[in-house]
């Protein structure tokens, strides 16, 4: 029921960003739902190291978050259409059910305007899936 309502529903991401006294950058972020609905919480440390988490919409998954450069990714899908603007963010997780997620983040310009995209290429068994996410962005 939970997937349906969010499939229904207008997600907003309140995105913060912060380096710690490691000198790690953290990413934080809140998803609300249409109406104010306080959606998943996610924290993202960008420092490679494998993090597990319970998640209420994929259950319980292990992931890891890094900076990467362009020329380090070896799937030409994940690096299509990034703007030039230096290094992206990697995000590869793995489920207990069986799946694994990676994703590459950065900035494009579509039409004429400049997005927050997410390029995603999501495999379970043998099937793979591979979605484009596109975020109006506010700064």
């Amino acid at each position: 029921m939970k997937r349906k309502t969010v499939a229904m529903a207008t997600v907003t991401l309140h995105i913060k960003q912060s380096t710690d006294e490691n000198n790690i950058v953290n990413i934080e972020i809140d998803q609300f739902l249409t109406g104010g609905i306080k959606g998943a919480s996610e924290h993202r440390p960008l420092d490679s190291t494998e993090h597990t988490h319970e998640d209420d919409f994929f259950g319980k998954v292990k992931g890891r978050n890094r900076w990467i450069k362009p020329e380090q990714i070896d799937d030409s899908y994940l690096k299509e259409g990034f703007l030039p603007e230096g290094d992206l963010i990697e995000s590869y997780v793995e489920s207990v059910a069986g799946w694994t997620a990676r994703q590459v983040w950065g900035f494009a310009e579509i039409d004429g305007r400049r997005y927050h995209v997410r390029r995603t290429v999501v495999v379970k068994g043998s099937k793979t899936l591979r979605a484009r996410l596109v975020y109006d962005y506010y700064e």
